[in-house]
């Protein structure tokens, strides 16, 4: 809205050939629209587009009547204060320290270790470690790294450190690392199945490998596997668990496999899957179950 009425006073400023009045309104109208496109801009840009305003503020008090200075001027403070208001009464965002993350991940790491080597009946470290996890994800997920220009201005206090933000990446990675080998091997307990993605290791740009029923080949960041056997791809039966979420399940009349993947498109014969920035197309006999 106050966009608006300022493109509406710089067209009547205009149409009344106020050209100076007009070309302060239009740099103030270039700051209110650097706070709502912040997005698009660097921060330097960002600073410059406030600075424009607090210049044109300026140009408009020199040029109006003096006896209307005084107006202005509270006008001006009055809406100062309205901003201010506004940003003290809106609620910080709820944030996660990198300590907090730190004690969510031994707990994970604990749980974790609890994963049998073979295949029994005691499931109690499925749960603690589904929990676990569970926690660690949300955890990371409230670490406030998606920073606005606004935050820096206003809320510089729950913005990480450049070290500390270095340290959560690094963090993060490994724990990605741990969690994939720590899938491996639960899923091998629980349905004796093996992961497509150990086969991705042995290949080269342009290379395909044949092992145990399964033909892969890459090219980029793209990888077409062949299955030589009928599989059933069930991809809501390991979904009753957050630990699974990103995992789908291909059961096979000799063997069990499974994928880590963020979405998928099934068709009667392909099966097309992607994970992060890596995609691959499944051939075959490939059947989805409900």
């Amino acid at each position: 809205m106050i966009i608006i009425a300022l493109l509406y006073f710089w067209y009547v400023t205009i149409s009344k050939r106020q050209w100076k009045f007009a070309i302060f309104l239009a740099m103030i109208t270039l700051g209110g629209l650097g706070l709502f496109f912040e997005s698009y801009l660097t921060y330097s840009l960002f600073l410059i587009s406030l600075l424009i305003s607090f210049i044109a503020y300026i140009g408009i008090f020199f040029m109006i009547e003096k006896e209307k200075r005084l107006k202005y001027v509270s006008g001006l403070f009055i809406g100062l204060a309205l901003i201010y208001m506004t940003i003290s009464l809106e609620p910080d965002p709820i944030v996660r320290s990198l300590d907090d993350i730190k004690i969510a991940y031994d707990a994970y790491t604990e749980a974790a270790a609890n994963i049998p080597e073979t295949e029994t009946d005691d499931l109690s470290w499925y749960s603690t470690w589904d929990h676990a996890y569970s926690t660690l994800e949300t955890e990371m997920l409230l670490f406030y790294t998606e920073e606005s220009y606004f935050d820096r201005l206003f809320r510089a206090d729950i913005l990480p450190s450049v070290e500390e933000l270095d340290e959560f990446t690094k963090l993060q990675q490994q724990i990605e690392t741990e969690h994939t080998e720590h899938l491996e091997k639960a899923l091998h307990v629980l349905y004796d199945a093996d992961m497509l993605h150990s086969h991705f290791t042995m290949l080269e740009d342009g290379e395909c490998v044949e092992e145990n029923e399964v033909t892969m080949c890459q090219d980029g960041n793209h990888y077409s596997i062949l299955l030589e056997e009928t599989v059933y791809a069930a991809p809501y039966k390991l979904q009753a668990h957050f630990i699974f979420k990103d995992v789908l399940l291909l059961v096979g009349q000799s063997s069990n496999y499974f994928l880590l993947k963020d979405e998928i498109e099934y068709t009667p014969n392909t099966l097309e899957a992607r994970y992060k920035e890596i995609t691959y197309t499944i051939d075959g006999n490939v059947q989805m179950e409900d």
